[in-house]
């Protein structure tokens, strides 16, 4: 899929680019989590809640670099509060 008709079909609410944008970047965004929380539950957990999150906010988004950025910081800000939060 060219990246333009991918935009334009997430933007659209298209399940079937959610699904494409899913399987790209997943698995990336997790190992990344695991840098910073050595649970594998809690980082899918933040992965997922970073995916709602984008969808919410498809209509912001031109490019794929842009999606992968907001993934990027969502998840680690999220990272980040997990730890603030569950400080030992």
């Amino acid at each position: 899929m060219q990246e333009k008709e991918l935009i334009r079909k997430f933007q659209n609410s298209e399940r079937e680019a959610f699904d494409h944008i899913f399987r790209e970047f997943y698995r990336n965004i997790l190992i990344f989590s695991q840098n910073f929380i050595h649970d594998e539950d809690i980082c899918k957990d933040i992965v997922q809640e970073s995916f709602i999150k984008l969808w919410n906010k498809r209509k912001d988004f031109n490019s794929s670099k842009s999606i992968k950025s907001f993934l990027y910081t969502i998840s680690r800000n999220a990272c980040l509060n997990y730890l603030r939060d569950h400080k030992k």
